[in-house]
């Protein structure tokens, strides 16, 4: 990652609180956990917050405790509970919420807190990789697509705290689609600026691509919710519908290099090998 060409000071550098939230992730939770720890920003507190994991977790959060500035391992009600506890312990002007089995590209906070000692932002969308079995795909983001019903990658976008005091918390009525709430309306009111620099390697497989469906049912309510035009509103939905099936039955052929050679030339990008 190229540096910024400018003088910066640390002590003007913003707080940047990371929180993530577990449940049962034992194989996926150290990986994101190092990505952070590994970043070499001197303004940055860590916060975990797990659901009351049975499988290990909790052992895996203890090893690394003493770098974290909070952990709690508790039931909750879902990922947005976790991540409202999370932030409720925050004292960033800066967050960012990275899930379990998520990794940070390195160098990004430092990037991100020097980008914003200059240019103060609300939100910032960064880019991010795809990450496929054997192959990651870069992806920009798109932010006009927001107000399209599209959603941006949650892990990849930088935003203000300050934003929760005049928009509240995630909305748990919203179990899988709260991000997409949230940041649709930050972008309604004050935009959302594109950073062309890489903040992390998305997996794919998270809980709103197994529960697609339910997902983008979300995202059209919220959108009527929003009083978007109804027509253009239920064409988006019913697109992303048709596509769902498209990609299922070509996953049940046996034919995945489709859908990553689709996405590929969507995003115009060409994909990097996984060694």
């Amino acid at each position: 990652m190229p540096p910024l060409d400018r003088k910066t000071s640390s002590h003007s550098l913003p707080l940047i609180s990371v929180i993530t939230v577990s449940f049962n992730a034992r194989d996926t939770l150290e990986s994101t956990i190092q990505s952070v720890l590994d970043q070499p920003y001197p303004k940055l507190e860590y916060i975990i917050i797990d659901g009351g994991s049975t499988d290990g977790t909790r052992e895996i959060i203890k090893k690394y405790e003493k770098y974290l500035t909070y952990w709690i391992s508790e039931p909750d009600q879902g990922i947005y509970d976790g991540i409202n506890k999370g932030l409720r312990q925050a004292q960033g002007e800066l967050v960012n919420i990275l899930n379990a089995g998520d990794r940070f590209v390195p160098g990004i906070l430092q990037w991100i807190g020097e980008y914003y000692q200059e240019n103060p932002f609300p939100m910032a969308a960064c880019c991010y990789f795809w990450v496929y079995p054997s192959q990651q795909l870069k992806i920009i983001p798109d932010v006009s697509r927001i107000s399209q019903g599209y959603a941006v990658c949650h892990q990849a976008v930088f935003y203000q705290h300050q934003l929760h005091e005049e928009f509240g918390e995630y909305d748990q009525c919203y179990s899988l689609a709260a991000d997409y709430h949230f940041i649709r309306r930050v972008y309604d009111l004050y935009g959302i600026i594109t950073v062309d620099q890489e903040a992390c390697y998305y997996h794919l497989g998270g809980a709103s691509d197994l529960a697609f469906i339910v997902y983008a049912d979300q995202v059209r309510q919220i959108c009527h919710h929003l009083n978007d035009n109804f027509w253009k509103v239920e064409c988006v939905y019913w697109y992303k519908y048709l596509k769902f099936y498209i990609r299922k039955i070509l996953q049940y052929l046996r034919l995945d290099s489709f859908l990553f050679l689709y996405r590929w030339y969507r995003h115009k990008q060409r994909p990097i090998s996984i060694r």
